[in-house]
């Protein structure tokens, strides 16, 4: 009998622990995400106005416009035809004017000019065309052209330019964005994007930090005061770069443990002028032919004699707005601005459609807290864009969601993944996010988000863009 109690009491204890695992698997299987339910059109007003207020957000200034490419009813408006701050989103309406000037074969064009007959020649004449493009390897290209075709020695190498329409200092943007490649402005001479970085390492604990530039030639035009150190354990593993107004020095302060990463900073390189000049010369001698003189002068009459050597190309006009845009980069930006007058941006952007009302631009990157931008403007801009003939350049040209440019990391394993093509925007205190978005309910949606005058980190910004933008991706029609 006892036997038989026991064998009992066995089983019983079996079989509630045989069912606390069932459920206990159950429970598992119910905290997993469920899908996400979709979300009725008439229904989407509610869903961001919860988001938007927040009480993170109740400082900041919210301008919103969602509306399906092929309608012209909006799905969604808030302070739509007012104007915002829009940072980068400033791109969307210079990228659009350029391609609609130049369209997308435009490249462009650096000729270089010969007088005399190897082994020496009295001048190599290179005509600078602003090509944001140009680099290292296109000069040591021409180079070796030079030495395969005997050239020993070059008695003159000058550098045409001519009255440039900007500085490649942003007269408007704030002054630390001056020491940084994010703050370069055109240029008529660019080489490498006019961009030196600057990589600082620990060293033995007590030491400051080790400093090494990536190109020694553009390093040496910036004089450091070292004020970093290495710690053993560092409190706040942050390094800090300051410029002194009107001198070119860098202050470099605070540490990092002693095992921590690298940090590296893009830097601009201060003259540009005398970069391409030396970095030219050095590229020459390595060659085997000397340069007697060089220098840039800003006209220069011919010679009868001379004649065209080489021509340096750019890419194509369509693959360096994806410099633009995908990837946000100033400097191209700016170098594509340039071939247009203010009028003629105005002009093609009023001949597309876009009411002048809706924008003024004093730059065209959007590195100017003066540019201003109706989220309207810039949801008409993407539209009547997609509806030119060169719509696809021009959406293949925005970032794509957790794929490419500043879109890369973001939206990673999403519903919108490699569904998403958009433009970023980022100032302190704004953030802007305008593009296109392939929904499966509800065709392709066009948007323009941005936020203004807020106290809040940039992070916690993108974080309620990118909460509206999933939910977009729910939409269906009920």
């Amino acid at each position: 009998m006892l036997n038989l109690l026991f064998t009992l009491r066995q089983s019983f204890w079996l079989l509630l622990v045989l069912l606390l695992g069932i459920k206990a698997l159950e429970s598992k299987t119910w905290a997993n995400p469920a899908p996400t339910p979709a979300i009725c059109t008439q229904d989407l007003a509610p869903v961001i106005d919860e988001i938007i207020g927040r009480s993170l957000y109740r400082r900041s200034h919210w301008g919103i416009l969602i509306q399906p490419l092929n309608s012209n009813q909006s799905l969604y408006s808030l302070n739509a035809q007012r104007f915002f701050v829009p940072a980068s989103n400033t791109k969307l309406l210079t990228s659009a004017a350029v391609l609609l000037q130049l369209s997308p074969n435009f490249r462009f064009r650096t000729p270089l000019y010969t007088t005399g007959t190897p082994p020496d020649l009295k001048v190599l004449h290179l005509v600078a065309q602003g090509d944001p493009s140009l680099t290292n390897a296109d000069l040591q290209r021409v180079a070796q052209e030079l030495k395969e075709h005997g050239v020993r020695q070059i008695d003159q190498l000058l550098v045409e330019t001519t009255d440039f329409p900007r500085s490649n200092i942003n007269p408007t943007g704030e002054w630390e964005d001056i020491l940084f490649s994010y703050g370069i402005g055109a240029s008529q001479v660019v080489l490498n994007e006019n961009t030196v970085t600057l990589t600082l390492s620990p060293q033995g604990i007590g030491q400051p930090l080790q400093g090494i530039w990536s190109d020694a030639i553009a390093g040496k035009q910036w004089a450091i005061n070292n004020q970093t150190i290495t710690r053993a354990s560092a409190s706040s593993n942050l390094v800090s770069i300051k410029g002194v107004l009107g001198e070119p020095s860098l202050i470099l302060t605070g540490e990092l443990d002693i095992n921590a990463p690298s940090d590296v900073s893009d830097l601009r390189v201060l003259d540009p002028h005398r970069y391409f000049l030396e970095y030219f010369q050095a590229i020459l001698f390595k060659e085997g032919i000397r340069v007697n003189k060089a220098e840039t002068v800003k006209s220069y009459i011919s010679s009868n004699l001379e004649t065209l050597f080489s021509t340096i190309e750019s890419p194509i006009l369509s693959e360096l707005l994806k410099k633009v845009n995908q990837d946000s980069n100033t400097l191209y930006t700016e170098s594509i601005a340039v071939l247009l007058s203010k009028n003629q941006l105005e002009n093609n952007l009023t001949n597309l459609g876009v009411d002048p009302e809706g924008y003024s631009l004093i730059d065209g990157s959007g590195l100017s807290r003066q540019n201003l931008i109706t989220p309207e403007t810039l949801v008409k801009t993407l539209i009547l864009m997609a509806r030119s003939p060169y719509g696809e350049v021009y959406k293949d040209s925005l970032a794509m969601a957790g794929k490419t440019g500043t879109l890369q990391g973001r939206f990673k394993d999403t519903v919108v993944e490699g569904k998403l093509r958009a433009k970023t925007g980022t100032l302190s205190g704004n953030s802007a996010l305008s593009g296109y978005l392939d929904t499966e309910n509800d065709g392709v949606i066009v948007f323009s988000i941005i936020v203004n005058s807020s106290d809040q980190n940039v992070s916690i910004l993108r974080s309620g863009i990118d909460e509206i933008v999933l939910n977009l991706a729910k939409l269906k029609k009920c």
